[in-house]
């Protein structure tokens, strides 16, 4: 083979030397040793701390074994003898060239060698890494270190472009670090950050620091003012105080400052404050500790806090905005996903205020609610009103708190428990009873791949006021309910329900159902679209009306899911959706009643809207279709602005004598008497608040009703047909005392009879005003027929400010009323402030007798009811009412006076206390009894001439003295006074007044209105004098004839039995001196040597044992005592002159007849009693004088005139 110039260049281009050892060839056939071969090229560069590695490529003809050497090697390589490999990694010691490296190859005959080459290695800049921390808090340590290294492993010199003042820089290792303050806020551009080796250097990308203001949120914590709680960020919204949360305590006013970063300002945009009382806090005002009773307060989130501001207001921690974050349970861990922005957010707030401020009945703003309600600069009203109901409202949460935690003690991991207690209104569908309740309600919540609620509640009755309505202590329960729902990961759920409920308040749960439900939800659009199945009783369980169902107790789901319907007695398709708009956020409730059979046909439909404006103004409306049919039956429409006006509206149809509801005039009574008429009703109700003070305005308007589809009748022109409007102003003026000013005007309407005849207009001006015992009194000026008196209101208030009573307004004051200080029923006299239902004792004759009743006004015994409606009270009696005024009214007693309208006799008295009551009762038969006609009778009872004949006069008086008479009425005979009968006691009857030609002389008070006739007997020790009973008819005469042992009245006088030779009884001695009424007292006792008194069965004297300074005698001189007494009325009475420890005893021995001198004697013990009758009012004067031995004397009463 020959080799060519290009193949020789090619050779001396691999460094390819081939050498022989000895001499040249010859012949012969000896082989030839060939030298081995080596070629490659080798890696001539290399970056300090990177690895070299050259290997070449080498070969024998015949296969020898090949060994490998080299020169020159630079000191940081290694090399393989047995495969030629060079390797290394050099570093930053080993930079520079090394040159003339040969690597060789041999046989151990022949060898072969690379050309020379050389090796240089270079430097490399080094490496540097890291994510600066570009914002940063004040106060806030900050802290950076970048990441570098150098490939040869060369030291490291840092530095730094642009560092803030504020911070350190560490040239050893890079690291940045500080705590900017206040002063240090803004932006700090471009710093730069290079690392270097000595030779080269590299740098991090240019970057910014931003140091932000803290924000220190401000605020108190009230229930009163609460010092010890703490307040922090729920950043996980679990409603716990967790590890690392911000907090602050709160001081001896309530007040905190809690510093958030601007991670945490940022979470206070969704999350709210909440404030933990427990160990160490203490309401201020009350003294309330929590220690033992804890309870976690919430505050509003801060969807509008402003980043820029080094502080901030957060507002108040209270118990109202606890209820409102509770409203926003759901979209709160929604907006923590970022599934509702804050603009939503902000709409929720806006109506979960709303919810709030409906449901506390309030009519403060926003602003008041949900701020510092106990600042000095809020109006007392509105201060006293909702710090009780703050107090009430931590009340529910701790006792919600303490069953929650009662609850969670025995749940498992994946289970939470939620308690609280609600209140709202509604109006019963059965008995369109508007109630209010308290509803007390706890679920358990499970999670899994379902979540799994279960309930239950129980509601409570309540006033107006949501004060729990009590009976024997205990609040009356309206409804206990159970649920259970799942909602399943695909969006379906189901639950099942129950209830029990009492809705005529008889303790007895007799309304039962059950309901099963069936759909669609989705919790990010929180709507839901379902079927609901029921099963319940019907109302006329309750006392309401029958509509023909039947409570089954059945299993739904079983049922629902066979189709068997036979035991669902409704069903309805109910749609609930939200939506965001322009105009704010809308809530919607859609649903239709359809029988179980027929799912296309409704027979019920009703809407519900509520719309929260951007505005804040929140306005709901339901709309009822109580047939399906497209018309629109009843409107209920609310409207609540943050400034805290709130309007209310509702219409519908109005049902003559339904008795199910509250009384409306036209449909269940007429002041006038009138026709009463179904009608379509419209009514307004707006609340708000003037210079700090609560108005109420109401108008309403009434129309003629179309029976068939039960809406307004519409004239020719399109308008509605009235016959009746009225406007009504309510002012609160103090803590005691409002007003209500009424305008009115009813239409005469021809075509139809039950409207007015005339047109009729009128105004009424009532001020309420609370007395002691918490009773509010009406003070009523009306002008029926005209509104010719101007500025009504204002006038009456002007009289009262001048110093006018209410009685000393009238036609003097204000002339043209129609009326003046016609006083008026409230609430209060149903309910007391605590809205527990007030107990009266009514003095009566309902039934004709008089008593006392122990009865609430809204229920008496005899089943009549007082029902307050607007102008007055009316009573009730089955479907007829009639009004009944409130004559007289004592609050300081707590007592009133009144009447039935059918019958102005018929009057009645109420009175809080039952002694009170009854005295009034006796009060009342006395004065009733001494206004009897009656006249005196006689009864003379001879004794037999035998017992008599021998005997003196005064022996003879003596011996008729044995002989007593007893009268008594019965059934068939009563005409005996009450008095009378007063003087008779199973021991003792009635002696004989004298002797007369005739026998003994008894004195009987009789009726002249009565029966005519009474029965008697006389007894001597208790053995009859005569045989038997015997009846006194007192239209045979005024005197009977009796004799002894005979049971026959004579009224004619028989022949004589005796003829006296003395007087029957000592005759009184004249009178020391003549009668003056007015004479004037020694100041001295007297021979008696006590005071004396008149002491009897008279109104005042309390049977005997009172000793009124009205009927104390005084001493005049001459063995004389006297006493001027004003009787107040007619009157019989019995009566004893006496001391006050009835050590002296004197009276007449019978009966005392005005202006005749009477004996007096000593009179111990019962029965000796004298008796009077007082023939009309006046002053009398009570006379007696007593012998030197005081145990004789003559007594006188006489007329002052």
């Amino acid at each position: 083979m020959m080799l060519t110039k290009s193949k020789l260049a090619a050779a001396i281009g691999m460094a390819v030397v081939l050498s022989a050892c000895g001499g040249g060839g010859g012949g012969g056939s000896t082989p030839v040793n060939q030298a081995p071969t080596i070629s490659g090229s080798p890696i001539t560069t290399i970056d300090e701390g990177s690895s070299y590695s050259f290997l070449p490529t080498s070969a024998d003809a015949e296969s020898s074994p090949l060994t490998f050497s080299i020169t020159g090697m630079p000191a940081w390589a290694v090399f393989d003898e047995q495969t030629g490999r060079l390797t290394g990694t050099p570093t930053a010691t080993d930079l520079g060239t090394t040159s003339s490296i040969v690597i060789s190859v041999t046989d151990g005959s022949l060898s072969a060698n690379l050309l020379a080459f050389e090796i240089t290695v270079n430097n490399v800049a080094p490496a540097i890494s890291g994510a600066p921390v570009v914002q940063v808090d004040e106060g806030v340590d900050y802290s950076f270190t970048p990441v570098a290294m150098d490939a040869g492993g060369a030291p490291l010199t840092f530095s730094i472009e642009n560092k803030p003042d504020w911070a350190e820089f560490d040239t050893n290792t890079g690291a940045i670090t500080g705590v900017p303050e206040s002063d240090d806020s803004g932006v700090v551009t471009s710093v730069v950050i290079s690392a270097s080796d000595g030779v080269v250097s590299s740098s991090l990308p240019p970057f910014d620091i931003t140091v932000t203001d803290l924000i220190t949120l401000a605020g108190k914590v009230i229930d009163g003012y609460v010092s010890g709680a703490v307040v922090f960020l729920d950043r996980n919204l679990n409603g716990q105080l967790d590890e690392g949360e911000p907090r602050a305590v709160t001081d001896n006013t309530g007040s905190y400052s809690l510093v958030l970063t601007s991670d945490d300002v940022m979470l206070a945009t969704q999350v709210p404050l909440r404030a933990l009382l427990g160990d160490g806090a203490v309401d201020v005002d009350t003294g309330e500790d929590f220690s033992s009773n804890p309870v976690v307060l919430s505050g509003l989130p801060l969807p509008e806090l402003d980043f820029a501001q080094a502080q901030a207001e957060a507002g108040v921690v209270t118990p109202f905005t606890t209820l409102a974050v509770d409203e926003l349970e759901d979209t709160l861990h929604l907006a923590l996903t970022g599934t509702v922005t804050s603009e939503q957010l902000k709409q929720e707030l806006l109506a979960a205020k709303a919810t709030v401020s409906t449901s506390l009945a309030q009519s403060a703003d926003d602003a008041l609610l949900f701020g510092d309600f106990l600042d000095d600069a809020v109006a007392d009203e509105f201060k006293s009103e909702l710090a009780q109901a703050a107090i009430e409202r931590t009340d529910d949460l701790q006792a919600a708190k303490a069953k929650a935690d009662e609850i969670a003690q025995q749940l498992e991991d994946n289970q939470t428990v939620k308690a609280g207690k609600r209140r709202y209104s509604f109006v019963d569908w059965h008995t369109s009873e508007l109630l209010y309740l308290v509803e007390e309600y706890s679920e358990i919540i499970t999670k899994g791949q379902a979540r799994m609620v279960e309930g239950e509640a129980v509601k409570y009755f309540a006033d107006a006021h949501y004060n729990l309505i009590l009976e024997d202590g205990e609040p009356v329960a309206y409804e206990t309910a159970q649920w259970k729902e799942t909602f399943s990961s695909d969006g379906t759920f189901v639950s099942i329900s129950s209830w029990q409920v009492d809705k005529d308040r008889d303790g007895e749960m007799n309304f039962k159902g059950q309901s099963y439900r069936v759909g669609n939800y989705d919790d990010a659009a929180q709507s839901k679209d379902y079927l609901e199945y029921f099963d319940e009783s019907s109302p006329s369980v309750e006392g309401a009306r029958d509509n023909g169902r039947i409570f089954d107790d059945v299993d739904l789901v079983a049922a629902v899911a066979e189709q068997d319907f036979s035991a669902v007695d409704m069903v309805q398709h109910r749609v609930e959706s939200k939506q965001f708009s322009e105009d704010g956020l809308v809530h919607l409730t859609q649903f239709d009643e359809f029988e179980p059979t027929d799912l296309e046909t409704a027979t019920y439909s009703e809407s519900r809207t509520r719309t929260t404006s951007q505005a804040g103004i929140v306005t709901h409306v339901i709309e009822k279709d109580w047939s399906a049919d497209g018309s629109v039956n009843e409107v209920i429409t609310e409207v609540v602005s943050p400034d805290g006006t709130r309007v209310e509206t509702n219409a519908k149809p109005i049902f003559a004598k339904s008795g199910d509801r509250e009384l409306e005039e036209y449909a269940d009574f007429r002041w006038d008497g009138g026709e009463l008429s179904s009608f379509w009703d419209e009514r307004s109700e707006t609340t708000r608040l003037v210079d700090g003070k609560r108005i109420t305005e109401l108008s309403g308007a009434r129309y003629v009703l179309d029976p068939e589809s039960l809406t307004p009748v519409f004239d020719l022109d399109g308008n509605k047909i009235k016959f009746q409007d009225w406007t009504t102003v309510l002012r609160t003026l103090s803590d005691e005392r409002t007003t209500d000013f009424t305008t009115y005007h009813h239409y005469a309407l021809p075509a139809y009879p039950f409207t007015k005849a005339e047109d009729d207009i009128g105004q009424v001006l009532r001020v309420w005003e609370r007395g002691e015992n918490g009773l509010w009194v009406g003070h009523e000026y009306p002008e029926w027929g005209t509104q010719d008196v101007v500025e009504l209101e204002s006038q009456v208030l002007q009289a009262l400010a001048d110093d006018f009573s209410f009685a000393e307004i009238d036609e003097s004051q204000i002339p043209g009323l129609s009326g003046y200080n016609v006083l008026r029923f409230s609430e209060s006299f149903f309910v007391d402030a605590d809205g527990q239902t007030r107990t009266w004792f009514l003095v009566n004759r309902f039934e004709d007798e008089w008593v006392v009743t122990e009865t609430a006004l809204n229920e008496l015994p005899n089943g009549w009811k007082l029902r307050l409606v607007p102008g007055g009270v009316v009573v009730q009696k089955g479907l007829y009412y009639s009004s009944i005024p409130l004559d007289s009214v004592d609050t300081e007693l707590g007592t009133f006076s009144s009447r039935m309208d059918w019958n102005q006799d018929n009057v009645f008295h109420g009175f809080l206390n039952e002694a009170d009551a009854e005295s009034k009762l006796e009060q009342i038969i006395i004065a009733e009894e001494a206004a009897r006609p009656r006249q005196t009778v006689t009864v003379h009872f001879a004794l037999p001439l035998s017992m008599t004949y021998d005997l003196t006069d005064a022996e003879v008086f003596e011996l008729y003295q044995d002989y007593e008479l007893y009268a008594w009425n019965d059934d068939s005979c009563d005409a005996v006074t009450e008095v009378f009968e007063k003087t008779i006691s199973m021991d003792s009857g009635v002696r004989a007044a004298t002797v007369g030609d005739y026998g003994g002389v008894y004195e009987v008070s009789a009726y002249t209105d009565s029966s005519d006739c009474f029965k008697f007997l006389v007894h001597d020790n208790y053995e009859n004098a005569i045989a038997g009973d015997l009846v006194f008819d007192t239209t045979e005469g005024a005197a009977g004839y009796v004799n002894y042992g005979e049971n026959v009245i004579a009224y004619e006088a028989p022949p004589l039995v005796f003829e006296p030779n003395d007087p029957p009884a000592p005759e009184a001695p004249p009178l020391a001196e003549p009668v003056d009424c007015n004479a004037a007292a020694t100041g001295e006792v007297g021979p008696i040597g006590q005071d004396m008194w008149i002491r009897g069965s008279y109104v005042t004297g309390d049977n005997f044992a009172a000793t009124p300074d009205t009927h104390k005698f005084e001493y005049v001189g001459d063995n004389r005592y006297q006493v001027k007494v004003a009787e107040p009325m007619a009157t019989d009475f019995t009566f004893k002159f006496a001391s006050a420890d009835w050590a002296f005893e004197y009276a007449a021995g019978g009966s005392v007849t005005v202006d005749q001198v009477t004996y007096l004697e000593v009179a111990s013990g019962a029965q000796t009693e004298s008796e009077i009758s007082i023939p009309a009012a006046g002053d009398y004067v009570y006379l007696f004088e007593v012998n030197d031995n005081l145990d004789e004397g003559n007594l006188l009463v006489a007329t002052c005139n």
